[in-house]
């Protein structure tokens, strides 16, 4: 009999140390390679990458097209699990992962209508652009097929694999950051109900002078009882600046009010790829 128990015993932690040995060595074998060479089929020609010592990477590319191929493949090794974060809640797919805590975040994204945005994006985007982003996603893509057995931590620990990336995932990255920077939702709301309960005009006359985008809404809602007050123009986020010919120095002053929240990437990185409409992370 106690033979018998200490073979079990034997047995039990043979397997618990196996397992172990296979998690430690499997979060081992996740952590991105950042120093060899590799050859993909997707690629015009020779990419370079340096990271400094911050480790940020630096891409040197001949073509826009392996630019951002590139950018795909460093992006989602750096950061897939932010990534795939990301394009879930901006779909409403958080609960298919996460479970019942994150179901009403879903139910709000959707009622949204950011799948319904991305689609309107995705057909105005230009043939070249299309291109540039399929470049981008081939890049993720590629990393994610090299990562079939391996991947990170976070999805073996969730016990799911990533699905491959399209253009729609990111498409739908911009349509998230244009959420987080839409403050004014609640009170366009308000004003709306107000509208709709006292008509635009006696609306008008308890909220402020110039309601700026509140407007159109009003407008839509009563297109023929509302008059304009006022424009945006010299409207800003917060920075004003001083010609040079107005300063003790002859140069010119620019203040400016950093408001936003401190993110990796920065959000500033997103605005400017949204703006090209490329929607890179």
């Amino acid at each position: 009999m106690k033979r018998t128990l200490g073979r079990a015993a034997l047995y039990v932690f043979a397997f618990v140390l196996g397992a172990l040995f296979c998690m430690i060595f499997s979060f081992y074998h996740s952590v991105p390679k950042v120093k060899g060479t590799w050859a993909f089929p997707g690629l015009d020609s020779d990419v370079r990458i340096i990271r400094d010592r911050w480790g940020v990477p630096h891409i040197f590319a001949q073509s826009e097209k392996d630019l951002f191929f590139a950018s795909g493949f460093i992006q989602a090794q750096d950061r897939m699990w932010q990534m795939e974060l990301a394009r879930r809640a901006g779909s409403g797919r958080l609960s298919e992962i996460i479970g019942a805590r994150t179901l009403e975040t879903d139910k709000m994204m959707r009622t949204l209508g950011l799948k319904e945005a991305v689609a309107k994006d995705f057909a105005r985007l230009t043939p070249q652009m299309k291109g540039l982003l399929q470049s981008y996603c081939d890049g993720v893509n590629t990393w994610l097929s090299s990562k079939k057995w391996n991947p990170p931590p976070e999805f073996l620990l969730l016990r799911f694999r990533p699905e491959p990336w399209s253009i729609q995932d990111s498409l739908v990255l911009k349509e998230m950051l244009a959420v987080a920077l839409t403050d004014e939702y609640r009170a366009e709301i308000m004003r709306s109900q107000l509208v709709r309960k006292l008509g635009a005009g006696r609306a008008l006359q308890i909220l402020e002078e110039d309601i700026g985008g509140s407007l159109g809404l009003m407008r839509s809602l009563e297109p023929m009882s509302i008059k304009e007050q006022g424009s945006a123009d010299g409207m800003g986020s917060n920075n004003w600046v001083i010609s040079g010919k107005r300063t003790q120095s002859g140069k010119p002053l620019l203040a400016n009010d950093p408001h936003l929240q401190i993110s990796l990437p920065p959000i500033i990185s997103f605005m400017r790829t949204s703006e090209a409409t490329s929607a890179i992370i």
